[in-house]
């Protein structure tokens, strides 16, 4: 069992240098391939899981659930992450319909 963990963990290291590597080159390069990093990143995230489990059940602990993905943010064509939309408008930020436009000082 601690031969597998330690390949797996070579493994995560590996993925995880290659993924960085392949962000960096597409960054480089001016191309978007958010398939391609979304399909790396779940395989990494496959093997990432495996050498949590491994090493809870080492220590003798029962393995912890795996986390709840989140939906990926979005990518612009500038490359800006975008936040997932929330189901609720943000109370704190007036609708710009609502809002008062502020009286103008240059007419007195």
């Amino acid at each position: 069992m601690r031969r597998r963990l330690r390949d797996r963990k070579r493994e995560r290291q590996r993925r995880l240098l290659d993924l960085g590597a392949l962000v960096y080159e597409l960054h480089r390069q001016g191309k978007r391939a958010p398939e391609l990093l979304q399909q790396k990143a779940a395989a990494l995230t496959l093997i990432d899981n495996e050498v949590r489990e491994l090493e809870a059940q080492l220590a003798g602990e029962l393995p912890a659930p795996p986390p709840q993905e989140e939906p990926l943010d979005e990518v612009t064509e500038e490359g800006d992450a975008v936040e997932p939309e929330e189901s609720e408008p943000d109370e704190a930020e007036p609708d710009e319909a609502e809002a008062d436009p502020e009286p103008s000082e240059e007419h007195a």
